[in-house]
């Protein structure tokens, strides 16, 4: 994985000017090579890095501070030079209820031979849900849920 884009549409449960977003590879990786971007209705403010957990948390600055109920679309990427390779990819619902598209691009060259959807209602807990996606001609697969359960959604692939 060398990037991840994100379409972020925000609502404000309590009074908020920023939106903390978290990026995470295997533990001891080079976290400087992970960076958080603002591109649109937003941008980068503070970066915490822990090299130990492999983890990076960005903090993205709102053009404007939203009032209980405001909405905001939020456009962001987080750079990934790591070069660690990577089998999955997801993101975890912390309220249900939200529309949600997932979608992984991969070169043509490098389509793996297995990619499937993945739910759990938590990070160490066994698949609820395990399908068999099939790529585009160009190499994307994707997953939509008009309304989410509390939890994890992603897409895992192996290639051989």
């Amino acid at each position: 994985m060398t990037s991840k884009r994100v379409i972020q549409t925000l609502v404000a449960v309590k009074e908020a000017d920023r939106q903390i977003v978290v990026h995470q590879r295997e533990p001891g990786c080079d976290v400087t090579l992970i960076v958080p971007r603002g591109i649109t209705g937003c941008r980068t403010g503070r970066v915490a890095r822990d090299p130990d957990a492999g983890a990076v948390l960005g903090e993205l600055l709102l053009d404007r501070t939203l009032a209980v109920g405001d909405t905001a679309v939020v456009h962001y990427e987080i750079a990934d030079r790591s070069g660690l390779p990577a089998t999955q990819y997801y993101r975890f619902h912390e309220w249900p209820g939200t529309h949600h598209v997932l979608e992984v691009q991969f070169p043509r060259e490098a389509i793996p031979v297995r990619i499937a959807e993945f739910r759990r209602p938590h990070s160490s807990a066994p698949d609820s849900l395990h399908r068999d996606l099939t790529p585009t001609h160009d190499g994307r697969v994707h997953v939509l849920t008009p309304s989410t359960d509390r939890g994890i959604i992603g897409i895992t692939w192996e290639w051989d």
